[in-house]
């Protein structure tokens, strides 16, 4: 007679992470990772790009903040808010009139999901599979829901930026800077929410859950908007493209974007095309974090046929005569 040992075939995933900064500008994007017990108890990867704007007061006193201390407010339900009361409450932030402040966009990975958390005009992106499954929303005068919360507490000032349409042409944009109306915050930024500025913006964090489901790739890249900027968001072949790099590969894509000769276009004051390149310091900071999720099979044990022993066959026997 023969037995058989009964196997079920489970994956679980690795996580390989890169991260690179390339300060081209004026040198404030900062990246944090790192191991914690989260407040559920459950282990994860927690990964922060923080990207510092007007004075770099905040963006340092971030830096600053020893791992201990960061880990105890990451692991929270609520990290950008513990974290923003955190910045607030030092002496040293409480008494600057300068504006100065830093955008805050993470991710936690555990082993059954991915947690992604953003304030400011970061993003980040999750693929799966190959392709674009979420990317964040910037915090800004686009975003239906912020200009909402801030129609009461803030002016939307007439502006412009720059937008890629192909490979070698930006063109100017109509664009807002958001300007708080509370006297002697000296505050008008691109982004509606931030650390810093002493609380002024306000924060409205937004969350997203995503599965990591079994026999499924994942890849989440955080980036500053110093990244985002050189990627046309509305060509999907663009975005996907990211989905093949590592983080030096995507910062050396990106630098390169920045510092390339461009077609420059302004379309708002119907002017003519004109060739144009910029410095480094007319360029942004890129600071990007990538993780790779990739499903890898537990050893078990393949069904095999059990040999019995004599003695085995001999008790089998005996059993089948009577």
């Amino acid at each position: 007679m023969a037995s058989f040992e009964e196997t079920i075939q489970k994956n679980t995933h690795s996580i390989t992470t890169t991260s690179k900064i390339n300060q081209l500008s004026k040198g404030q994007d900062y990246i944090y990772v790192d191991d914690l017990i989260d407040s559920t108890g459950e282990k994860c990867k927690v990964a922060v790009v923080f990207d510092g704007h007007g004075d770099s007061k905040v963006i340092n006193f971030i830096r600053s903040i020893s791992n201990e201390n960061m880990n105890n407010i990451l692991k929270l339900p609520n990290p950008i808010e513990k974290l923003a009361n955190y910045i607030n409450n030092h002496y040293l932030i409480q008494n600057t009139y300068a504006s100065t402040g830093s955008t805050m966009c993470m991710v936690k990975l555990y082993s059954n999901r991915i947690e992604c958390i953003n304030c400011g005009d970061s993003q980040v992106a999750v693929y799966k599979n190959g392709s674009i499954e979420y990317m964040s929303r910037e915090h800004n005068y686009e975003n239906e829901k912020e200009r909402e919360r801030l129609k009461s507490v803030a002016n939307f000032v007439p502006s412009s930026n720059i937008k890629m349409i192909d490979y070698n042409t930006l063109i100017n944009v109509y664009s807002e800077y958001i300007e708080w109306k509370k006297p002697g915050s000296n505050t008008m930024l691109a982004c509606s929410q931030a650390l810093g500025h002493r609380g002024v913006t306000g924060y409205d964090p937004e969350y997203k859950v995503i599965p990591i489901t079994e026999n499924d790739q994942f890849k989440v890249i955080i980036g500053s908007d110093g990244l985002w900027d050189m990627i046309m968001k509305d060509d999907i072949g663009d975005v996907n493209n990211l989905y093949h790099m590592d983080a030096p590969t995507i910062v050396q894509q990106t630098t390169s974007r920045w510092l390339q000769l461009w077609n420059m276009r302004d379309v708002l004051n119907n002017k003519p095309m004109v060739q144009c390149t910029f410095s480094p310091r007319q360029c942004d900071d890129i600071g990007v974090f990538v993780a790779d999720i990739i499903p890898i099979p537990i050893p078990i044990p393949i069904p095999i046929e059990k040999t019995l022993t004599e003695n085995e066959n001999s008790i089998e026997e005996s059993i089948e005569d009577m």
